[in-house]
């Protein structure tokens, strides 16, 4: 599909980034998406980072967008506190 169509974001779903900073079969996968992003210039999102050691993974490999707990929990009308950069 990405052959035929580049979008200009990919969101990385939770799955994926959930314990990625210590699981080398999800931190290939990884780092081959966000090469084949880098190349093609497509923004990644990584979603669901819940921990500071995700943040920083995704952060050391170039991933400037993410969401998730670690930063804030949803907040109904209103904009919650954000954590990062501490």
């Amino acid at each position: 599909m990405l052959a035929r169509f580049v979008p200009d974001l990919i969101k990385i779903d939770m799955a994926l980034v959930r314990d990625a900073h210590r699981d080398r079969v999800k931190q290939a996968i990884l780092d081959g998406l966000l090469l084949t992003c880098r190349e093609l210039e497509v923004k990644v999102l990584a979603e669901g980072v819940e921990q500071a050691e995700e943040a920083e993974w995704f952060a050391a490999r170039g991933v400037a967008l993410m969401q998730g707990y670690f930063f804030a929990k949803p907040g109904f009308e209103c904009l919650p506190p954000v954590r990062w950069p501490s």
